[in-house]
């Protein structure tokens, strides 16, 4: 792979950087994930793919930094068995972390990634009643 492959497109994606941007833009303009792909021609999964590889530059430009209240909650994603466990900053209104399943796994990743002193920080949490919910009482 040459040094010049990388401006282009990430490697094994199917749309050039400068199109997946514009993907992005069309869908935060539209109401809907479906309604974007319809302006654009391109599938659902397509989107999907685009969201979250642009989700996955984010987090992992993303500092972490001391939250005081988190918000813990569970999203059911594309309306089958499949879940996304999300962490919120709540003061903030940010998304501080973005697990696939849900259960202690989904959030034990989140804890090893803050220091001590960012877990001392945490003074409240938000819970809705799903499993993750369940292991950070307290």
């Amino acid at each position: 792979m040459s040094r010049f492959e990388s401006l282009w497109a990430e490697p094994h994606g199917r749309f050039t950087v400068l199109m997946e941007r514009f993907v992005i833009d069309v869908l935060l303009a539209c109401q809907t994930v479906k309604a974007a792909c319809q302006l654009l021609n391109i599938s659902w999964d397509q989107a999907w793919n685009v969201m979250d590889r642009a989700d996955n530059r984010g987090m992992l430009r993303k500092e972490a930094i001391s939250s005081r209240l988190l918000g813990v909650d569970e999203k059911d994603f594309r309306k089958g068995n499949r879940y996304l466990t999300i962490v919120n900053d709540l003061d903030k209104s940010t998304v501080e972390f973005i697990a696939e399943n849900r259960g202690k796994s989904s959030l034990e990743w989140f804890f090893k990634t803050r220091t001590p002193e960012q877990l001392r920080a945490i003074k409240g949490r938000a819970l809705e009643r799903c499993p993750p919910a369940v292991y950070i009482r307290g």
